[in-house]
């Protein structure tokens, strides 16, 4: 994609012209996933746009943000600085300059969790492992910072911050049905 909104298709040359994003404005960032098949555009307001990444010109929606991170201000992601999707097109993850961290699940638009905890300095880069199980993070004043987001890292963090599993009490109240197994 160029400054002016066109658009190449590498694989087949196809050319598509038209404007994404405003191409006056150089603090909005992009990121394409590896299928094509979304576009995400992140401007100095915070918001994400979700395009149809194949050149079709549609935008399928913006993403919100609700930030209850101490780090990040309260309406969320104040200005996005980086964004970036998982290898397989599920997640997206955006970084903004006060250094918050949210995800969304693609498909649905819909924000995964809070914002991730950070040194709250202006984070500026972004990146998943080949699996999609973790995050990595910097910034100019940032070290790279690692977060596990797949299942495993979670239920290990959960069970960290916990001290403990669900009872059987728990278990009963919340998951009743399913027989009772060993949470942590």
């Amino acid at each position: 994609m160029s400054d002016d909104g066109t658009v190449v298709d590498l694989r087949s040359a196809k050319v598509t012209h038209g404007a994404f994003f405003n191409a006056d404005d150089p603090s909005e960032v992009l990121a394409l996933n590896r299928s094509w098949k979304y576009l995400a555009v992140g401007d100095q307001f915070g918001r994400i746009a979700l395009w149809d990444g194949a050149g079709g010109h549609k935008r399928l929606g913006i993403l919100s943000s609700v930030s209850t991170s101490a780090g990040a201000r309260s309406r969320g992601i104040d200005d996005a600085a980086a964004i970036t999707f998982s290898p397989d097109g599920s997640t997206l993850a955006a970084a903004s300059s006060d250094g918050a961290i949210q995800l969304w699940d693609v498909a649905s638009h819909q924000l995964l969790g809070s914002a991730l905890p950070t040194p709250g300095d202006p984070l500026l880069s972004l990146g998943f492992s080949p699996d999609g199980g973790t995050l990595y993070a910097a910034g100019t004043h940032v070290p790279l910072q690692r977060y596990e987001i797949g299942s495993p890292g979670v239920a290990a963090d959960v069970c960290e911050r916990a001290g403990t599993g669900l009872s059987r009490a728990d278990w009963k109240t919340y998951l009743s049905g399913i027989p009772y197994r060993k949470t942590c």
